[in-house]
Parts: structure tokens; sequence; C-alpha cells
């Protein structure tokens, strides 16, 4: 997702939450509101590279609903450079791997 301008942090945020708010009704049909969302933050230092945007949701009903649904994102022309996945640490996809 496109970063905002260095600006102060709740724009940001604002922004980023947006953004994301946007993608989940026009790619899932998925009315998520700001309360929705537990936290939402940029990974990374900030430079040149647009840096991933980690959203924890509050539902898992609804974190589940994204996930099994982002196959979605590829037909979408203005969303299909969005990758989602799950925000794992190596030793909690190894287990998963064998």
């Amino acid at each position: 997702m496109p970063e905002c301008r260095p600006r102060n942090y709740d724009e940001v945020l604002k922004h980023d939450s947006e953004h994301f708010m946007a993608m989940t009704e026009e790619v899932f049909g998925l009315d998520v509101a700001r309360e929705d969302l537990k936290k939402a933050y940029r990974i990374g230092k900030r430079g040149p590279e647009v840096r991933p945007l980690l959203i924890q949701l509050l539902s898992g009903m609804l974190k589940n609903h994204v996930m099994e649904t982002s196959f979605r994102l590829s037909k979408s022309e203005k969303f299909r450079h969005v990758v989602i996945s799950h925000n794992m640490t190596k030793q909690e996809i190894e287990p998963l791997l064998q």
C-alpha cells in the first residue's frame, strides 16, 4: 500500500487505516470500521521503498475471512500489487512446513 508523505503519526495512521478499509470494502465486500482495527503500523525505517503495513484486527473471524479471500486481490486492478500474509516468525512457520 502506498505511504503518505511524512507527517504526524495520527495523519499517517488515518491514511493507512482508510486505505485498508477501502481495500476490504472494494475487494472483499466487507464493511470494516476503524473500531475493528486493533493496530496498524508500518514496519521498518522510512526510505525510498514502500514499507510493509502490519494490521491487527480485533475479530478472528474477520481476519480469517480476509485471509481466505485474499486471492481476490489479484483480480482487482487497483489492489493487485497488495500481498496479504500471516505475520509469523521463522520458529512459528517451521512446524507448519513439516
